[in-house]
């Protein structure tokens, strides 16, 4: 007898594996051990900008380089990006944060998992506190972070 997945159970696969994917990207990024956290600061980005044409990332754990993003000359066209914006977006979303994320989704995705004997959201209620079907909107809008990938299933946008 073969079992066949739910839309729920295929949607809490799709999360996992996404989410491993996630988790590794960051501890791939982990180039020294425990070097987790990064830093760009505006002021001295915009410096180094003028100076040398490069914003760098830095860990704040020894201010070692992670990353040096170059701005094009001004004479590029307007939509290259600010090498500065550019650098803050990566030091913000430092493996350390990523790897938070991860804690934080998988234990979400645990909480609105469907139960196995009603088959209901173990979390979500409606407005009349009547159990909500699994897969829930929280499921849904988790889900839709990942709408870029090839195996993200257009009926699942919320």
């Amino acid at each position: 007898m073969q079992h066949h997945l739910n839309v729920s159970d295929v949607m809490v696969e799709f999360l996992k594996a996404r989410i491993d994917e996630d988790e590794q990207v960051a501890r791939d990024a982990n180039v020294k051990q425990d070097d987790l956290e990064w830093w760009c600061s505006p002021v001295l980005a915009a410096q180094a900008l003028g100076e040398h044409g490069a914003v760098t990332v830095r860990s704040r754990r020894d201010n070692r380089p992670i990353a040096r993003i170059r701005s094009e000359s001004a004479d590029q066209p307007a939509d290259i990006l600010d090498g500065t914006a550019v650098a803050a977006h990566i030091a913000q979303h430092d493996p350390k944060r990523t790897l938070r994320e991860v804690t934080a989704k998988r234990a979400i995705i645990a909480e609105h998992q469907a139960s196995k004997i009603t088959g209901n959201c173990r979390r979500c209620v409606n407005a009349d506190w009547e159990p909500v079907p699994s897969p829930c909107d929280t499921l849904y809008f988790i889900a839709a972070v990942y709408a870029d990938h090839p195996d993200y299933r257009q009926e699942w946008r919320p």
